[in-house]
Protein backbone atom coordinates (compact mmCIF):
# COMPACT_ATOMS: atom_id res chain seq x y z
CA UNK A 1 0.00 0.00 0.00
CA UNK A 2 2.85 2.87 0.78
CA UNK A 3 4.06 2.07 -3.11
CA UNK A 4 0.26 2.68 -4.05
CA UNK A 5 0.04 5.85 -2.18
CA UNK A 6 3.64 7.41 -3.23
CA UNK A 7 1.95 6.65 -6.97
CA UNK A 8 -1.17 8.43 -5.54
CA UNK A 9 1.11 11.16 -4.51
CA UNK A 10 1.99 11.78 -8.29
CA UNK A 11 -0.90 11.15 -9.50
CA UNK A 12 -2.07 14.37 -7.50
CA UNK A 13 1.02 16.53 -8.72
CA UNK A 14 -0.16 15.57 -12.20
CA UNK A 15 -3.43 17.18 -11.47
CA UNK A 16 -2.16 20.09 -9.68
CA UNK A 17 -0.50 20.85 -13.27
CA UNK A 18 -3.94 19.82 -14.98
CA UNK A 19 -5.47 22.70 -12.57
CA UNK A 20 -2.50 25.20 -13.49
CA UNK A 21 -3.12 24.51 -17.08
CA UNK A 22 -7.10 25.67 -16.52
CA UNK A 23 -8.62 28.76 -15.10
CA UNK A 24 -7.49 28.43 -11.74
CA UNK A 25 -3.56 27.07 -13.45
CA UNK A 26 -1.79 29.36 -12.01
CA UNK A 27 -3.00 28.99 -8.52
CA UNK A 28 -0.81 25.40 -8.80
CA UNK A 29 1.60 25.78 -11.11
CA UNK A 30 4.47 27.53 -8.59
CA UNK A 31 4.74 24.49 -6.23
CA UNK A 32 2.34 21.57 -7.25
CA UNK A 33 1.92 19.50 -4.44
CA UNK A 34 2.95 21.46 -1.05
CA UNK A 35 -1.59 21.57 -0.90
CA UNK A 36 -4.28 19.36 -1.20
CA UNK A 37 -7.34 19.55 -2.16
CA UNK A 38 -7.07 20.36 -5.72
CA UNK A 39 -10.33 19.44 -6.94
CA UNK A 40 -11.33 23.18 -5.57
CA UNK A 41 -8.95 24.45 -8.20
CA UNK A 42 -10.21 23.03 -11.72
CA UNK A 43 -13.47 23.66 -13.68
CA UNK A 44 -16.18 26.04 -12.33
CA UNK A 45 -16.95 27.97 -15.32
CA UNK A 46 -16.73 27.22 -19.24
CA UNK A 47 -17.18 31.01 -19.71
CA UNK A 48 -14.30 31.84 -17.52
CA UNK A 49 -12.02 29.40 -18.22
CA UNK A 50 -12.22 30.26 -22.08
CA UNK A 51 -10.98 34.07 -20.41
CA UNK A 52 -8.16 32.75 -19.58
CA UNK A 53 -9.71 32.13 -15.67
CA UNK A 54 -10.26 36.29 -15.57
CA UNK A 55 -13.44 37.60 -15.27
CA UNK A 56 -14.04 37.28 -11.13
CA UNK A 57 -15.88 40.76 -11.37
CA UNK A 58 -18.60 39.96 -13.87
CA UNK A 59 -19.44 36.16 -13.18
CA UNK A 60 -23.46 36.23 -13.30
CA UNK A 61 -23.88 32.14 -13.26
CA UNK A 62 -23.93 29.21 -10.82
CA UNK A 63 -20.24 28.44 -11.61
CA UNK A 64 -19.88 31.96 -9.30
CA UNK A 65 -20.06 30.04 -5.93
CA UNK A 66 -16.79 28.32 -7.04
CA UNK A 67 -15.10 32.06 -7.32
CA UNK A 68 -16.64 34.13 -5.11
CA UNK A 69 -20.17 33.40 -3.87
CA UNK A 70 -20.52 37.10 -3.95
CA UNK A 71 -21.07 37.39 -7.69
CA UNK A 72 -24.42 35.07 -7.34
CA UNK A 73 -25.88 38.41 -6.14
CA UNK A 74 -25.12 39.18 -9.97
CA UNK A 75 -27.78 36.62 -11.34
CA UNK A 76 -30.46 37.97 -13.24
CA UNK A 77 -32.23 34.97 -13.15
CA UNK A 78 -32.27 31.08 -11.79
CA UNK A 79 -30.15 29.15 -13.66
CA UNK A 80 -28.64 25.79 -13.64
CA UNK A 81 -25.25 24.56 -15.17
CA UNK A 82 -23.90 21.15 -15.64
CA UNK A 83 -20.02 21.39 -16.88
CA UNK A 84 -17.58 18.17 -18.29
CA UNK A 85 -14.34 18.30 -18.43
CA UNK A 86 -11.97 16.47 -20.44
CA UNK A 87 -7.85 16.13 -19.21
CA UNK A 88 -5.22 14.40 -19.83
CA UNK A 89 -4.25 11.05 -18.37
CA UNK A 90 -7.71 9.49 -18.53
CA UNK A 91 -8.70 12.46 -15.60
CA UNK A 92 -11.87 14.02 -15.96
CA UNK A 93 -14.75 16.61 -14.00
CA UNK A 94 -17.72 16.90 -13.36
CA UNK A 95 -19.90 19.95 -11.89
CA UNK A 96 -23.33 20.62 -11.74
CA UNK A 97 -24.33 24.19 -9.84
CA UNK A 98 -27.68 25.68 -9.53
CA UNK A 99 -28.33 29.83 -8.01
CA UNK A 100 -30.27 32.19 -8.56
CA UNK A 101 -32.39 35.60 -6.57
CA UNK A 102 -35.00 35.09 -3.64
CA UNK A 103 -36.63 37.24 -1.54
CA UNK A 104 -33.67 36.88 1.20
CA UNK A 105 -30.73 37.22 -1.26
CA UNK A 106 -29.49 34.99 -3.60
CA UNK A 107 -28.41 31.56 -3.24
CA UNK A 108 -26.07 29.08 -4.97
CA UNK A 109 -25.02 25.27 -4.21
CA UNK A 110 -22.96 22.98 -6.48
CA UNK A 111 -21.28 19.77 -6.22
CA UNK A 112 -18.00 18.15 -8.46
CA UNK A 113 -16.43 15.47 -9.03
CA UNK A 114 -12.77 14.71 -10.00
CA UNK A 115 -12.20 10.92 -11.33
CA UNK A 116 -8.17 10.27 -11.72
CA UNK A 117 -9.03 7.01 -13.81
CA UNK A 118 -7.51 3.71 -12.84
CA UNK A 119 -3.90 3.51 -11.92
CA UNK A 120 -1.95 0.77 -11.36
CA UNK A 121 -1.45 -0.40 -7.61
CA UNK A 122 1.71 -2.29 -6.64
CA UNK A 123 2.61 -4.33 -3.06
CA UNK A 124 5.31 -3.65 -0.69
CA UNK A 125 7.43 -5.44 -2.60
CA UNK A 126 6.87 -3.88 -5.86
CA UNK A 127 4.67 -6.34 -7.46
CA UNK A 128 1.20 -5.64 -9.42
CA UNK A 129 -1.99 -5.64 -6.69
CA UNK A 130 -4.01 -4.44 -9.38
CA UNK A 131 -5.68 -0.68 -9.36
CA UNK A 132 -7.39 1.73 -7.80
CA UNK A 133 -10.15 4.57 -8.75
CA UNK A 134 -8.76 7.76 -6.70
CA UNK A 135 -11.45 10.27 -7.08
CA UNK A 136 -12.26 13.74 -4.95
CA UNK A 137 -15.55 15.49 -4.23
CA UNK A 138 -16.43 18.92 -3.17
CA UNK A 139 -20.60 19.75 -2.30
CA UNK A 140 -20.72 23.84 -1.42
CA UNK A 141 -23.62 25.88 -0.73
CA UNK A 142 -23.74 29.68 -0.66
CA UNK A 143 -25.44 32.94 -0.08
CA UNK A 144 -25.14 36.67 -1.41
CA UNK A 145 -27.06 39.89 -0.35
CA UNK A 146 -27.13 42.75 -3.44
CA UNK A 147 -27.06 45.81 -2.04
CA UNK A 148 -27.21 48.05 -4.79
CA UNK A 149 -23.84 48.68 -6.11
CA UNK A 150 -22.02 46.51 -3.91
CA UNK A 151 -22.55 42.76 -3.03
CA UNK A 152 -20.97 40.63 -0.63
CA UNK A 153 -21.43 36.58 0.01
CA UNK A 154 -20.09 33.64 1.86
CA UNK A 155 -20.67 29.70 0.97
CA UNK A 156 -18.99 26.84 2.90
CA UNK A 157 -17.85 23.56 1.13
CA UNK A 158 -17.31 20.26 2.10
CA UNK A 159 -14.47 18.29 0.64
CA UNK A 160 -13.64 14.23 0.40
CA UNK A 161 -10.97 12.36 -1.38
CA UNK A 162 -10.17 8.84 -1.67
CA UNK A 163 -6.86 8.21 -2.69
CA UNK A 164 -7.06 4.43 -2.29
CA UNK A 165 -9.35 1.95 -0.07
CA UNK A 166 -8.08 3.15 3.43
CA UNK A 167 -6.94 6.25 2.32
CA UNK A 168 -9.30 8.70 2.44
CA UNK A 169 -9.43 12.08 4.09
CA UNK A 170 -12.49 15.02 4.49
CA UNK A 171 -11.90 18.66 4.92
CA UNK A 172 -14.49 21.82 5.51
CA UNK A 173 -13.56 25.11 3.40
CA UNK A 174 -14.88 28.47 3.79
CA UNK A 175 -14.92 31.25 1.21
CA UNK A 176 -16.04 35.15 0.89
CA UNK A 177 -16.42 37.73 -1.44
CA UNK A 178 -17.07 40.94 -2.77
CA UNK A 179 -17.96 43.04 -5.37
CA UNK A 180 -18.84 46.72 -6.25
CA UNK A 181 -20.06 48.49 -9.41
CA UNK A 182 -18.16 51.63 -9.63
CA UNK A 183 -19.72 52.92 -12.99
CA UNK A 184 -22.30 51.46 -15.84
CA UNK A 185 -20.29 48.65 -17.05
CA UNK A 186 -17.35 48.62 -14.64
CA UNK A 187 -16.77 46.57 -11.42
CA UNK A 188 -14.06 45.45 -9.43
CA UNK A 189 -14.18 42.10 -7.03
CA UNK A 190 -12.33 40.24 -4.42
CA UNK A 191 -12.36 36.66 -2.95
CA UNK A 192 -10.62 34.60 -0.30
CA UNK A 193 -10.98 31.02 -1.07
CA UNK A 194 -10.62 27.67 0.89
CA UNK A 195 -10.13 29.27 4.18
CA UNK A 196 -10.43 25.75 6.88
CA UNK A 197 -9.28 22.78 7.71
CA UNK A 198 -6.73 20.33 5.53
CA UNK A 199 -7.35 17.04 4.09
CA UNK A 200 -5.65 14.25 7.06
CA UNK A 201 -4.45 11.07 5.32
CA UNK A 202 -3.88 8.71 8.06
CA UNK A 203 -2.50 11.45 10.54
CA UNK A 204 -0.88 13.05 8.08
CA UNK A 205 -2.56 16.44 7.12
CA UNK A 206 -2.06 18.49 3.56
CA UNK A 207 -3.08 22.05 3.96
CA UNK A 208 -5.88 23.44 1.30
CA UNK A 209 -4.55 25.81 -1.17
CA UNK A 210 -6.46 28.75 0.49
CA UNK A 211 -6.63 31.79 -2.38
CA UNK A 212 -6.89 35.12 -2.62
CA UNK A 213 -8.12 36.69 -5.64
CA UNK A 214 -9.27 40.16 -7.29
CA UNK A 215 -10.61 41.55 -10.65
CA UNK A 216 -11.86 44.07 -12.27
CA UNK A 217 -14.29 44.43 -15.58
CA UNK A 218 -15.47 46.32 -17.98
CA UNK A 219 -18.15 46.56 -20.41
CA UNK A 220 -18.85 48.31 -23.36
CA UNK A 221 -22.69 47.55 -23.95
CA UNK A 222 -23.05 49.63 -27.23
CA UNK A 223 -20.38 47.37 -29.27
CA UNK A 224 -21.09 44.07 -26.84
CA UNK A 225 -17.64 43.65 -25.52
CA UNK A 226 -16.58 42.63 -22.10
CA UNK A 227 -12.63 42.83 -21.26
CA UNK A 228 -11.45 41.67 -17.31
CA UNK A 229 -7.94 41.10 -15.72
CA UNK A 230 -8.28 39.06 -12.60
CA UNK A 231 -4.82 38.45 -10.12
CA UNK A 232 -4.49 35.39 -7.90
CA UNK A 233 -2.24 35.20 -4.86
CA UNK A 234 -2.39 30.98 -3.70
CA UNK A 235 -1.01 30.14 -0.29
CA UNK A 236 1.97 27.80 -2.55
CA UNK A 237 2.68 29.62 -5.56
CA UNK A 238 3.25 32.82 -6.50
CA UNK A 239 1.17 36.16 -7.65
CA UNK A 240 -0.52 35.41 -11.19
CA UNK A 241 -2.30 37.49 -13.60
CA UNK A 242 -4.85 36.63 -16.22
CA UNK A 243 -6.93 38.60 -18.84
CA UNK A 244 -9.67 37.57 -21.14
CA UNK A 245 -12.30 39.09 -23.18
CA UNK A 246 -16.07 38.52 -24.64
CA UNK A 247 -17.50 39.70 -27.82
CA UNK A 248 -21.48 38.81 -28.01
CA UNK A 249 -23.31 38.95 -31.56
CA UNK A 250 -27.52 38.78 -31.84
CA UNK A 251 -27.46 35.69 -34.86
CA UNK A 252 -31.53 36.58 -34.27
CA UNK A 253 -33.98 38.01 -31.71
CA UNK A 254 -34.12 34.69 -30.09
CA UNK A 255 -30.23 33.24 -30.55
CA UNK A 256 -27.04 35.33 -28.81
CA UNK A 257 -23.99 34.29 -29.57
CA UNK A 258 -20.60 35.07 -27.97
CA UNK A 259 -16.69 34.26 -28.68
CA UNK A 260 -13.72 34.52 -25.76
CA UNK A 261 -10.00 34.34 -25.57
CA UNK A 262 -8.02 34.76 -22.57
CA UNK A 263 -4.50 34.26 -21.37
CA UNK A 264 -3.44 32.88 -17.85
CA UNK A 265 0.43 33.45 -16.59
CA UNK A 266 1.83 30.82 -14.97
CA UNK A 267 0.70 27.93 -17.24
CA UNK A 268 3.01 24.54 -18.08
CA UNK A 269 5.38 25.29 -20.33
CA UNK A 270 5.03 24.24 -23.90
CA UNK A 271 3.14 25.92 -27.44
CA UNK A 272 0.39 28.52 -26.95
CA UNK A 273 1.05 28.67 -23.28
CA UNK A 274 -0.97 30.46 -21.11
CA UNK A 275 -3.94 30.95 -23.77
CA UNK A 276 -7.46 29.99 -24.23
CA UNK A 277 -10.18 30.47 -25.92
CA UNK A 278 -14.46 29.34 -26.43
CA UNK A 279 -17.89 30.32 -27.68
CA UNK A 280 -21.27 29.75 -26.49
CA UNK A 281 -24.62 30.17 -27.98
CA UNK A 282 -27.60 31.03 -25.95
CA UNK A 283 -31.38 30.49 -27.07
CA UNK A 284 -33.53 32.65 -25.44
CA UNK A 285 -37.33 32.52 -27.43
CA UNK A 286 -39.70 35.45 -26.20
CA UNK A 287 -41.77 34.38 -23.51
CA UNK A 288 -39.88 30.98 -22.72
CA UNK A 289 -40.49 28.04 -24.67
CA UNK A 290 -43.86 27.27 -25.28
CA UNK A 291 -46.19 24.89 -26.66
CA UNK A 292 -49.28 25.55 -29.38
CA UNK A 293 -52.18 22.80 -29.69
CA UNK A 294 -55.12 23.99 -32.08
CA UNK A 295 -58.57 22.32 -30.05
CA UNK A 296 -61.08 23.03 -32.97
CA UNK A 297 -61.33 26.59 -33.13
CA UNK A 298 -59.46 27.33 -29.92
CA UNK A 299 -55.31 27.51 -29.36
CA UNK A 300 -54.14 26.50 -25.88
CA UNK A 301 -50.55 27.53 -25.11
CA UNK A 302 -48.47 25.78 -22.33
CA UNK A 303 -46.11 27.90 -20.52
CA UNK A 304 -42.69 25.84 -19.58
CA UNK A 305 -40.11 26.68 -17.01
CA UNK A 306 -37.44 27.15 -18.87
CA UNK A 307 -36.64 30.47 -20.93
CA UNK A 308 -33.18 30.12 -21.94
CA UNK A 309 -30.47 27.54 -23.15
CA UNK A 310 -26.98 28.16 -23.10
CA UNK A 311 -23.68 25.91 -24.45
CA UNK A 312 -20.69 26.63 -24.21
CA UNK A 313 -17.32 25.47 -25.27
CA UNK A 314 -13.69 26.37 -23.80
CA UNK A 315 -10.23 25.04 -25.15
CA UNK A 316 -7.28 25.53 -22.65
CA UNK A 317 -3.89 24.02 -23.93
CA UNK A 318 -1.68 22.85 -21.28
CA UNK A 319 1.57 22.77 -23.09
CA UNK A 320 3.52 19.79 -22.66
CA UNK A 321 0.91 18.11 -20.74
CA UNK A 322 -2.11 18.25 -23.96
CA UNK A 323 -5.35 20.13 -24.31
CA UNK A 324 -7.98 20.41 -21.92
CA UNK A 325 -11.72 20.51 -23.38
CA UNK A 326 -14.90 22.21 -21.76
CA UNK A 327 -18.70 21.53 -22.12
CA UNK A 328 -21.27 23.18 -20.38
CA UNK A 329 -25.10 23.52 -20.64
CA UNK A 330 -27.34 25.59 -18.74
CA UNK A 331 -31.00 25.73 -18.11
CA UNK A 332 -32.09 29.62 -17.56
CA UNK A 333 -35.55 29.55 -15.46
Amino acid sequence: MKAALRRMKWTVAVLALVAAGSADRAAAAGSAGTASGVEILVGGSARSLAMGGAGLADLREPGAIWASPAQLARMAASEMAFVHGMYVGGVSLEELAVGGPTPLGAFGGGMKLVRMGDINSYDSAGLPAGTVSPGQQAFSLGWAWPGGSWAAGVSGTYMRSQLAGDAKADAWAGDAGVNVVLTPGFSIAAAAQHLGTGLDYGGKRASLPMTVRGGASYAVADLGLLVAVDGVKPSDADLSVRAGAEKSLALRSDVTAAVRAGWCGGAPQGSLTGFSAGAELFWHPAGGFVESTAARFETETKSYWVSGIRVSYAWTPMGELGNAHWFSVALVF
